[in-house]
């Protein structure tokens, strides 16, 4: 009995892993390179693709991700070399390269197309809205003046006209409102719920990870059809 008991467990687990992987998929781009892995929910649903580079922390994406699913939402969670190449890459090649990875989404699904991004990833998130209108919505970690020359992001941001949410560390509140000082307030949400840089509070289990989730989930239930 002992034996069957166990048989059991591994077979519901194993169940429970392919059941997982199924859900994913590698997707390409149109020249053939990985796009990332897409967590799907449907092909008329909404998608994020998520932004997070292998250097801050591939964990955090896989966790954003695999939430924004459970939420009915399809995630492409972009392969982390792309996003790791933004760092030598001048502002408009990077956009180039999200614009392609739009392009493998869309694809997919014929739902609204959102961009999770976090700092360097989150600028080049929000400039790229302002020139690719296939991007209806951006929730943005931190951006901030990544690019040259000084004053570039701010005045490109001038013309940002999509829902965007932006989540910072209450420290960066005047910077982040001067970032975005031309976007329409009926347009702009701020969330000072980061307690820590980068992607760390979306990965704990405190007040401040759940003010931060609740923030993106409120966001997503607004601007994203599921």
């Amino acid at each position: 009995m002992a034996k069957l008991y166990q048989f059991t467990l591994f077979l519901a687990f194993a169940l429970v892993i392919v059941f997982a992987a199924s859900g994913q998929q590698v997707v390409r781009q149109p020249d053939g390179r990985v796009a990332g892995r897409w967590y799907s929910a449907g092909s008329q649903a909404g998608t994020y693709i998520v932004l997070v580079s292998d250097d801050e922390s591939r964990t955090a994406g896989v966790e954003i991700a695999s939430r924004l699913n459970r939420l009915g939402i399809n995630a492409l969670l972009a392969d982390g070399a792309v996003v790791d190449s933004w760092t030598t890459l001048p502002l408009d090649s990077c956009i180039g390269q999200l614009r392609q990875l739009v392009e493998a989404v869309k694809k997919q699904t014929t739902g609204t197309v959102g961009i999770v991004g976090v700092a360097r990833a989150a600028t080049v998130a929000l400039v790229a809205a302002t020139v690719d209108f296939r991007i209806k919505n951006v929730i943005a970690l931190e951006p901030g003046e990544f690019f040259p020359p000084a004053g570039v992001i701010a005045k490109r941001l001038q013309e940002l006209r999509v829902p965007t949410l932006v989540l910072y560390q209450p420290r960066d509140k005047e910077r982040i409102a001067r970032l975005l000082e031309w976007m329409p307030e009926r347009l702009l949400v701020l969330s000072g719920t980061l307690g820590k840089p980068g992607v760390t509070t979306l990965l704990g289990n405190d007040t401040q990870s759940g003010e931060a989730w609740l923030a993106i989930t409120l966001f997503v239930g607004r601007n994203m059809e599921r």
